[in-house]
């Protein structure tokens, strides 16, 4: 009797996201979020190990000052809490081809959401950044189609500026909404995986 063969294969340059995308598509962007968002999820659990710490040190939990199984197995969620944060950073792509963009999320469930890009018009493409998003190099950039219930805003993208202006450029050679044909797409930089 033959068992079959486990075969455990790599995303690919692409993170995955070739089973999300059409076989005419061409992948221009290709990002992971900004890693600001790993110290996000590491700040309330740094609080929470602040607090776990200073409930064995004033006799919250066991003798005061003494090192107890409760503090190591707080130190241990919190590790693993982190951990999954990270995990979930990793696996978050931005996707922006010549047809729409896709931000792709989840571990164990993949999740695509995907935004048609011949429905935004070039002056409704925004990116934000505040002061703290211009020290770390991260920002926002909003789609915001005619009718207001479809925008996706993306955030903590890393060089928003650079991914604007690769948007706009895919956005003012897609065709028209009337329908006329679509132009050269030669000249778009094609994702470096």
């Amino acid at each position: 009797m033959r068992f079959p063969r486990l075969s455990f294969r790599r995303p690919g340059p692409f993170g995955g996201a070739r089973r999300f995308l059409d076989p005419d598509e061409r992948v221009v962007i290709l990002v992971l979020l900004h890693w600001m968002k790993t110290l996000l999820v590491a700040v309330p659990l740094l609080g929470l190990f602040a607090l776990d710490l200073a409930a064995v040190r004033f006799g919250w939990i066991g003798d005061p000052g003494a090192f107890s199984p409760a503090t190591f197995a707080g130190a241990l969620l919190i590790v693993a809490l982190w951990a999954l944060g990270v995990a979930r950073w990793w696996s978050e792509r931005l996707v922006a081809t010549d047809q729409r963009v896709i931000r792709i999320s989840g571990l164990v469930w993949r999740r695509a959401v995907s935004h048609p890009l011949p429905e935004v018009g070039a002056g409704r493409v925004r990116y934000v950044r505040g002061p703290l998003g211009l020290l770390l190099g991260y920002g926002t950039i909003s789609l915001l189609p005619p009718e207001r219930d479809m925008s996706l805003r993306l955030r903590l993208v890393p060089f928003p500026e650079k991914i604007y202006i690769q948007l706009l450029e895919i956005i003012q050679i897609l065709p028209d909404v009337t329908g006329s044909s679509l132009r050269d797409r030669s000249h778009l930089p094609e994702a470096r995986p």
